[in-house]
């Protein structure tokens, strides 16, 4: 169909309610008010007077009593075949489709460090209690809102994230806590195993760059702890300050369980501060409304039990 044709269907159609055809229909193949109105689970009322909406619409009665069972007009008849062989397609597309977005495909939205912890687990979760679904890793924008959006147009169906999204819409749960520790080379000239306040002037430090609320709030609780630090690196990735850190006498801050990941792979020491460093919440979050759906609610419940045993081993 012409782009152009669209426009002038749905401007011819814009007024018309098409939930009266899923009405029309009921009633022409039962006979029946009284029984389309069950199968339907409609009141007959309803029906009727959806039914006297399209006798308007159309200038005819469609449906005339013969008997204890109604009989299509001629008209009736004629908009039956026209519209039937399109109104099944539609129903069957709808349902396919419908099953494969509520059932068969399960997206995931968290940063590329968080997809290293929880994909794993969950794709095993997933695949092993609902093998025909597919799951899909995004990873939003992070300098806009793009996170929250994602939920409330529903390309995400669960969101894990520092920023804990409060809203009436949605759950969020804290899931785990990620433990911030500091790091250098092995081979750093000054520092040993621990970091100081008088030591943390001395040395220049990387900046892990977010708009991650949490994350700045810990940046502030270095800040505070240490003083205003000098900052001699600013980068977005996790694995930028590892390798800076390698091959360099910077000192940077991860968590502590990238770093047991990491420790053989890079010639880096973790830093032990006089004072603990606050800890980073993890937080998960969907819609409420995805709970109506079996197959989340399944899944959810496996995250909870499983994926919490998990990362607290």
């Amino acid at each position: 169909m012409q782009s152009g044709n669209i426009t002038d269907v749905f401007w011819t159609t814009k007024d018309f309610d098409f939930n009266l055809l899923v009405m029309f229909e009921a009633v022409y193949i039962y006979g029946s008010v009284t029984m389309a109105a069950e199968s339907l689970d409609l009141s007959p009322s309803s029906v009727s007077q959806s039914l006297q909406k399209l006798r308007l619409y159309f200038g005819d009665p469609l449906f005339v009593r013969e008997g204890k069972s109604l009989s299509a007009t001629t008209v009736a008849v004629s908009i039956h075949q026209a519209l039937s062989p399109s109104f099944d397609n539609f129903l069957f597309a709808f349902q396919k489709v419908s099953k494969q977005t509520s059932h068969n495909r399960l997206v995931i939205d968290c940063s590329a460090y968080l997809s290293g912890i929880l994909i794993p687990v969950i794709t095993t979760l997933v695949l092993d209690s609902i093998p025909q679904c597919e799951i899909v890793h995004t990873i939003s924008d992070p300098t806009s809102n793009s996170a929250e959006e994602a939920l409330i147009y529903r390309r995400a169906d669960i969101i894990f994230d520092s920023n804990p999204h409060f809203s009436m819409q949605f759950v969020s749960k804290k899931i785990f806590e990620e433990e911030i520790v500091f790091i250098c080379s092995k081979t750093h000239p000054r520092l040993t195993d621990t970091i100081d306040v008088e030591q943390s002037r001395q040395e220049k430090f990387v900046l892990l760059e977010t708009d991650s609320e949490v994350i700045n709030e810990f940046q502030v609780y270095a800040d505070n702890y240490f003083g205003e630090r000098n900052i001699g690196m600013r980068t977005r990735s996790l694995l930028c300050v590892l390798a800076a850190t390698e091959k360099s006498d910077l000192v940077g801050a991860i968590p502590k369980r990238l770093f047991e990941k990491m420790k053989s792979s890079y010639d880096i020491k973790m830093l032990k501060p006089e004072l603990s460093m606050k800890p980073v919440s993890i937080y998960m979050i969907y819609n409420k409304t995805s709970l109506n759906n079996s197959s989340f609610v399944q899944i959810i419940e496996g995250i909870n039990s499983h994926l919490l045993k998990t990362l607290t081993c």
